[in-house]
């Protein structure tokens, strides 16, 4: 009988489950995929295509935008209440006065470019001093912060107690008259209604996609179209919410993002679409690599109509004439609204995707196209919505639309450790294209806490990730769902992701976690993410533990990734079934070997010792002449702010762990932070590869980014410099977790390193014992970078 692990539990459960949160996405996620022979072809056939695109026909409504601020509705006490007792419930400005109304004036109103969060467009235009500096958001939380019974970092400031407004004016393309016509918002953060020409959309919640909305009856092809958005005030807590944590006070910076931070569309619709491809690696053999492909078709056409989806698959080269496309045909019956098909196309000779350092990133492009079958003529093509439509059956008064995605061929498996715990413990040995790997990686967060999607910063730091040998990332569950940038530079680096979804700290059931909310923007990250080959696990969030509740949220969760995307694994939480997060050190105090050497772990989660950036990064935050008093006091509230718990206590535990010799000045402490975070990294690195054969499978340490300046755990700061854990020679310090260190490792069986020699655990066993002269080495290398950095000062 085979072994059931955590992994088969959770998948029973699942399959058992009818838990959901939205209706419409349960309907969906329980279509059955109807089988197609996929026909092979060297060109296609024939038949009328009619009105033929590459996806909905789009217009951009991102741009210049007009902004301004208003006191929220407040509910009252208790919500909602008449005046009757307790606190009477009071409307906003902005809904009394009608400002979503059409032809309102706004000429007064701020100009702006969305996409935008309030935070960055206020910067902008210099009405928000810079957060980032000294004690600017110090001083606005003690000033203005509300509610003031609240800790000062977890109040609110005055922009994120505000609704906001944002409005803009547009023409429909007069060539759409008569379709269908769809509002669809990218993201908006966190929350917010709809007005289109005076008219209520709805309310949305959530950041990551949506709302889409049907708007055929309701945009005017007459004259200018007027759109507003009211975005409510911050959330006072991110429990139980899909949004990033870190800015809500309790981790070294304050900035709870609100605005609209993705792009706005209004879109044709077609009357048939195919739509949401899914490409599974299914095997790889000597005849080639078997991909089952899985794709939608939206019909709008009231009878059920005879279809041929055409397909193109592409590997992407700077020389595509050199390149063969494999090209397929499916004949299938489409009715009116979603179907869902599947077809098996067998890819010769395919070229792999791989993790940097094993191999190349090849990546394929797929291409679906769809047509009549034949000859075949739709007698009611549907309703029309103008008079110039009606009773036009021909084929060319049909539209269709297409698809594309990017994929790589890889498999990606998961197999028990040496001495995993039946039912308890997951399966944490990771396997790509059959190659079982030891995992060095890190913790990411997102890069910025005003959802600047700059492609440059995340290229930079990608870059920086495949120069340090960085296997994989851990998209933090105290982050975002990482962007779309972010994981094609993944695809393209060879990094592996494991994706979890903003959920801290025990998300509570229903009613206080709405799994409505939950459900919608749970399908909707799968099936944007489910492509990238560098994605290879979900996860329901970081350090969930048993909270008492039935785990409805993550539950959900995990049911949706499962049955979207059962390729990948998917994990609860982490740390959870058999992983450990080690803050006995650092938080603790506890010393790094003992405490350690007491956790062992198949897969070590989070660890680390926090740093100080280097002095080019902290004067971009505090002014010069605070770089040259020592030690912080109390007073120093410049250097509070930007402490990663906004304590003195945070640089004390530092010390205990970098004490290399005394500390006089901010410059010792900035090199002892840093050596420490960096033998802290390499110590806990060294426990695991030792341990490979006997079990161990790897590490993320913590961790790679930051998103505010200050004092933190990132091995690059939030300017994007390196610390002295990721360089050599050129700060003076020697790294202590050098590039060599974190070379793939292929021979995990016998225990050997790829150079040959002796087992690893046998070098570590005899290593060890000279951990006192490598402290040594390691504080006169310090001594010599201080002393070469004080003679350049003078």
């Amino acid at each position: 009988m085979t072994e059931r692990y955590l992994d088969d539990v959770q998948d029973e459960a699942y399959r058992k489950s009818s838990l959901y949160g939205d209706a419409a996405c349960e309907a969906e996620a329980s279509l059955p995929a109807r089988k197609t022979a996929a026909l092979l072809v060297g060109g296609y056939g024939d038949g009328e295509n009619g009105n033929v695109v590459r996806g909905a026909e789009r217009l951009s409504l991102s741009g210049n935008w007009r902004m301004q601020d208003s006191e929220p509705v407040d509910p009252g006490d208790p919500a909602p209440n008449t005046g009757w007792f307790g606190r009477k419930a009071k409307t906003s400005r902005g809904m009394t006065e009608k400002w979503y109304a059409r032809g309102f004036d706004r000429s007064g109103w701020r100009e702006v470019t969305v996409p935008t969060t309030v935070q960055r467009a206020l910067v902008g235009l210099g009405e928000l001093a810079d957060p980032y500096w000294d004690t600017n958001t110090i001083d606005e939380l003690e000033t203005h912060g509300e509610p003031k019974e609240t800790p000062l970092w977890f109040r609110r400031t005055r922009a994120e107690r505000s609704d906001w407004w944002f409005a803009r004016t547009f023409e429909a393309p007069a060539e759409w008259r008569g379709r269908r016509l769809a509002l669809r918002f990218d993201g908006i953060d966190y929350s917010g209604t709809m007005f289109l020409n005076g008219i209520s959309l709805g309310h949305h919640a959530g950041m990551f996609g949506g709302p889409e909305l049907d708007v055929t009856w309701l945009v005017d092809f007459d004259g200018p179209n007027e759109l507003v958005v009211r975005i409510d005030q911050a959330p006072q807590s991110w429990n139980g919410l899909l949004k990033g944590s870190p800015g809500f006070g309790w981790h070294y910076g304050h900035l709870i993002s609100l605005g609209i931070w993705k792009d706005v569309w209004l879109a044709a619709e077609s009357d048939v679409a195919v739509c949401e491809p899914y490409i599974v690696t299914r095997s790889i053999g000597p005849d080639g690599a078997v991909l089952e492909i899985s794709y939608s078709v939206d019909s709008a056409l009231t009878e059920s109509v005879p279809l041929m989806v055409e397909g193109e698959i592409r590997l992407l080269t700077d020389e595509p004439e050199k390149v063969h496309a494999v090209k397929f045909l499916c004949k299938l019956e489409a009715p009116y609204g979603r179907s869902r098909y599947v077809a098996e196309v067998t890819l010769r000779e395919a070229s792999l995707w791989w993790p940097a350092g094993y191999g190349g990133q090849s990546l394929y492009r797929l291409k679906l196209d769809v047509k009549l079958a034949g000859s075949a003529v739709v007698d009611d093509p549907g309703p029309r919505t103008e008079k110039d439509r009606k009773g036009d059956s021909s084929c060319a008064a049909i539209s269709f639309a297409g698809t594309e995605t990017t994929f790589g061929v890889r498999t990606v498996e998961m197999r028990a450790a040496p001495g995993a715990r039946p039912e308890a413990d997951y399966r944490w040995q990771f396997v790509v294209n059959g190659v079982p790997m030891f995992i060095k990686g890190a913790n990411w967060c997102w890069p910025d806490p005003m959802l600047a999607q700059r492609e440059e910063l995340y290229a930079r730091l990608i870059g920086l990730a495949r120069r340090g040998n960085v296997q994989m990332l851990r998209a933090w569950g105290g982050g975002i769902v990482e962007e779309d940038v972010f994981y094609r530079l993944c695809d393209e680096a060879g990094i592996l992701v494991y994706q979890e979804f903003p959920l801290c700290w025990g998300p509570m059931d229903a009613p206080h976690t709405d799994l409505g909310v939950l459900d919608r923007q749970a399908t909707r990250s799968v099936k944007r993410l489910r492509n990238h080959p560098s994605l290879v696990m979900w996860g329901g969030g970081n350090e969930n533990g048993e909270h008492g509740g039935t785990d409805e949220a993550l539950h959900l969760v995990g049911r949706r990734c499962r049955g979207l995307d059962p390729s990948r694994p998917f994990h609860r939480t982490d740390p959870w079934g058999g992983s450990a997060h080690n803050w006995n050190v650092y938080h603790g105090g506890e010393p790094l070997d003992a405490a350690t050497l007491a956790m062992p772990s198949v897969f070590y989660g989070e660890y680390g010792v926090p740093s100080m950036p280097a002095r080019s990064s902290c004067v971009r935050f505090v002014p010069e002449e605070a770089l040259a008093a020592w030690p912080p006091t109390e007073e120093s509230r410049g250097w509070l702010a930007h402490f990663h718990q906004f304590s003195l206590k945070d640089v004390i535990k530092v010390m205990r762990y970098g004490a290399y010799g005394p500390i006089r000045d901010w410059e010792t402490y900035i090199a002892y932070s840093q050596a420490a975070q960096g033998e802290s990294i390499r110590f806990v690195a060294d426990i695991q590869r030792a341990g490979a054969a006997d079990g161990k499978t790897g590490f993320w340490y913590y961790k790679f980014t930051d998103l505010f300046p200050g004092h933190s755990w990132g091995v690059v700061d939030f300017y994007g410099t390196p610390q002295a854990v990721l360089l050599s020679g050129e700060t003076g310090v020697q790294s202590a977790l050098r590039i060599r260190d974190l070379r793939p490792d292929r021979r995990l069986a016998s225990g050997r390193d790829v150079r040959g020699g002796a087992p690893r655990r046998q070098r570590y066993r005899r290593g060890a014992a000279r951990r006192g002269s490598d402290r040594d080495r390691v504080r006169q290398r310090v001594k010599r970078a201080l002393d070469r950095s004080t003679r350049r000062r003078a």
